[in-house]
């Protein structure tokens, strides 16, 4: 598709791509900077990429040292409760013994097809067709040579 048939627009609440004259709208749930908004299209995949920077950026950057600290407590903590979960847990036990499944007789037993072909069952067609009657008006012209 050519790149002149791609419209995009940003705004502040949504953004619209009209596509050989198609219109796709999205609405957003924050606010966007459309100055500081950018749209690129692929080269070589043909992708439109639409990037839309916020304009209240709600996570907190923390530094990697404390991110780590509190992962690592927090994995500590629960380790512990999975654990004191594990001793007072029940547990099913099944025993392959008492239903085996017999996985040769899983198909249809009316399937007529041979056993191992892939292929779908056919049905065979009747081999002699029977000629239908001509019309009240059919006059046989013996110049026309006969159908092969």
């Amino acid at each position: 598709m050519d790149t002149s048939l791609i419209d995009c627009d940003v705004q502040a609440n949504y953004v619209r791509v009209m596509l050989r004259n198609k219109v796709f709208q999205l609405a957003l749930s924050e606010e966007v900077h459309p100055d500081k908004s950018t749209v690129q299209r692929s080269r070589v995949t043909g992708r439109l990429l639409v990037r839309m920077p916020k304009v209240k950026v709600s996570a907190i950057i923390e530094p990697a040292s404390t991110k780590t600290k509190r992962a690592t407590t927090i994995f500590k903590k629960s380790e512990s409760k999975k654990q004191s979960e594990e001793q007072t847990a029940n547990f099913l036990d099944v025993d392959d013994t008492k239903s085996p499944v017999d996985w040769r007789n899983i198909t249809n037993s009316g399937d007529s097809r041979p056993r191992g072909s892939l292929g779908p069952s056919r049905k065979k067609l009747p081999a002699v067709r029977s000629e239908r009657e001509n019309s009240p008006n059919f006059v046989d012209d013996p110049d026309v040579p006969p159908l092969i």
